[in-house]
């Protein structure tokens, strides 16, 4: 709930520091192509929150976006890797805009595999008087994700080249997962599926 508030406020400043910027610099209009980098919360649990994306023009106003998500997370109790595939389709709406730049819609199709292997410490208590036996457990499991959604956004490019991009909209996830995790009660074949926000900025490079 936190970081979500703290996103939002992120997200208002940009809004205002771009809407006072954009008065004093000329946008650029003969792009055809964006390298980006950012954020989602694409998924349930945010197993994939960091993208790299390439964002294409295919026609007047349209564009193609692939990104690419990797998630690695290594510690002395986790080790966690993984990598999502997205597509996107993106119709751009603002009147008076040329390249790719002003309001669009996308809709987006996300899939990704997570692998996670924990280890943690199990405490069996047999009685009152006598001590725990301490047992060293090992979880492994691996999630498969995939979230179909729409997005509604605004995208800035500017001479420099400097492109801003933030979204937000609803989306399916249907994560099914396989292995046995005691953590969180994740069993072979079992799967969680819901409806979830998705919000996005990323920073990027047209050319």
């Amino acid at each position: 709930y936190i970081i979500m508030k703290s996103f939002l406020l992120l997200l208002s400043v940009i809004f205002c520091s771009v809407s006072f910027a954009q008065n004093g610099k000329k946008m650029n209009t003969n792009h055809t192509n964006i390298l980006k980098i950012g954020t989602n919360t694409f998924f349930a649990g945010d197993e994939f929150p960091f993208n790299v994306s390439w964002e294409t023009k295919v026609h007047n106003r349209q564009s193609l976006q692939i990104s690419l998500s990797p998630r690695l997370n290594k510690n002395d109790y986790e080790n966690t890797k993984g990598l999502a595939l997205s597509l996107a389709y993106r119709k751009y709406i603002s009147k008076g805009r040329e390249g790719l730049q002003g309001l669009y819609f996308s809709p987006v199709v996300k899939y990704g595999v997570l692998k996670d292997r924990q280890r943690y410490t199990d405490y069996l208590y047999t009685g009152p008087s006598t001590p725990p036996i301490i047992t060293e457990k090992i979880n492994n499991y691996k999630v498969k994700s995939l979230n179909v959604g729409i997005l509604f956004g605004k995208q800035w490019v500017y001479k420099s080249g400097f492109s801003l991009d933030i979204s937000g909209g609803i989306g399916f996830y249907n994560n099914k997962y396989d292995g046995y995790n005691t953590s969180y009660y994740y069993r072979n074949n079992q799967s969680e599926y819901g409806i979830t926000p998705n919000l996005n900025i990323s920073v990027g490079y047209a050319f």
